[in-house]
């Protein structure tokens, strides 16, 4: 196991950028304010940005088991600010896919100027965010198999957009890499797929982001709910690397996660690990594709990361990075 930071400082800075400016504007209403760094010379995240995503609007894709609001999700309309026009915060035992797509307003339009004040740190006004549009692929049961009412015919549609969608992607980047973000306690589908661009807009634009959306009650007056809710994700998270290391053309799943989020991942790789207990680690790494794990402020007993280690989930990634605070009571 190797527990380390990432080889790219630009990796680094973007994951506890995006982080910080969540934790301090609560959602993700504006462009963050500018990872240290990308307004000095060699620090441009848009030097390998494709041409056909040099684009004010950004388009992440969505792997969600949150229950849907059929009413407004199958049509694409706007969502509200709270996204239940799209989602609702109850669990569902089908995984939904879709895309969400996010426009950035910036004081002048036009892809180049938003480049530029991407990279200024004192901007002249910060760009605002919006998601304008959802696009729902279809759903795919994850509950218990025997109870699977759902035509296999239409999973199999969704299961193949989904992977159509993550392959097109894949197909215009310079690297071969999906970066899926896992969010913590108290947000709403729509603050997570914001948040969510921002990061990749951060990342260069380069490889596929897919946002994972856990059902959050986006309250902060419901902590164990979202704990327990959190646990029960698990298995749809797993069902989820293993779609994509077997369907897509990946190289590297890079995994983010983020308080709550970050049991998820960790519990998920765990699992993956003992299911080929059998195997040599290189081969359970080979077979899943994971590049990187990244947890910041994970919201997890010691006590149990520690057994998930021993148990090889550290042992899955090729890299695996913690940011923590000493005054972080979760990990007490």
């Amino acid at each position: 196991m190797r527990m380390n930071a990432p080889r790219t400082p630009l990796f680094a800075r973007i994951i506890v950028a995006g982080f910080a400016a969540m934790l301090l504007s609560g959602c993700a209403e504006t462009l963050m304010p500018t990872p240290v760094g990308f307004d000095k010379s060699g620090g441009d995240p848009f030097l390998k940005t494709p041409p056909s995503m040099q684009s004010t609007s950004l388009s992440v894709l969505v792997a969600a088991d949150r229950k849907q609001a059929i009413h407004d999700a199958t049509r694409g309309d706007p969502p509200s600010k709270s996204g239940v026009d799209f989602f609702t915060n109850d669990r569902d035992t089908s995984m939904q896919f879709g895309r969400a797509t996010v426009e950035f307003t910036a004081s002048e339009p036009g892809w180049d100027y938003l480049a530029k004040e991407s990279r200024t740190e004192d901007r002249r006004s910060d760009p605002l965010l919006k998601m304008t549009r959802y696009e729902p692929f279809g759903s795919v049961w994850v509950g218990i198999p025997p109870l699977d009412e759902t035509p296999p015919e239409e999973e199999e549609a969704a299961i193949t957009a989904f992977t159509e969608a993550v392959n097109a992607g894949l197909s215009v980047s310079r690297s071969k890499d999906i970066y899926v973000f896992i969010h913590g306690f108290n947000t709403s589908f729509v603050d997570n797929m914001t948040l969510g661009a921002e990061m990749f807009h951060y990342l260069g634009r380069d490889g596929v982001f897919i946002n994972y959306g856990w059902p959050s009650q986006d309250s902060v007056f419901d902590y164990s709910a979202d704990k327990s809710t959190a646990s029960a994700s698990t298995r749809p998270f797993r069902l989820l690397l293993t779609r994509l290391a077997k369907r897509s053309n990946v190289e590297h799943i890079h995994i983010l996660a983020h308080s709550a989020g970050a049991p998820i991942a960790v519990e998920a790789l765990r699992q993956l690990r003992l299911m080929h207990f059998s195997e040599p680690t290189a081969a359970t790494r080979s077979r899943y594709k994971i590049g990187r794990l990244v947890l910041v402020a994970p919201d997890m007993d010691l006590g149990d990361f520690g057994n998930a280690v021993a148990d090889g989930a550290t042992a899955v990634p090729e890299r695996t990075t913690i940011y923590i605070s000493s005054r972080d009571k979760a990990l007490d």
